[in-house]
């Protein structure tokens, strides 16, 4: 059962996540998309975390063609 922290964590991540889809450029959608699919993936809410805040530069520095 996850504590009150780890539940912290995973809400921040997926605020996140949900922040950066809202406030990128619309073409680098996909990018926090496939992010947030792969977050998923983490194993647990720390590294759900720390995957969301990797995010934030890539999605700013992904050049678009």
């Amino acid at each position: 059962m996850p504590t009150k922290v780890e539940r912290c964590a995973d809400f921040a991540a997926r605020k996140l996540l949900a922040w950066l889809s809202r406030n990128v450029h619309p073409e680098q959608g996909e990018w926090v998309d496939a992010l947030a699919a792969e977050s998923v993936c983490a194993e647990g809410a720390w590294q759900r975390l720390l995957w969301a805040l990797g995010a934030l530069p890539l999605v700013w520095t992904i050049e678009v063609s």
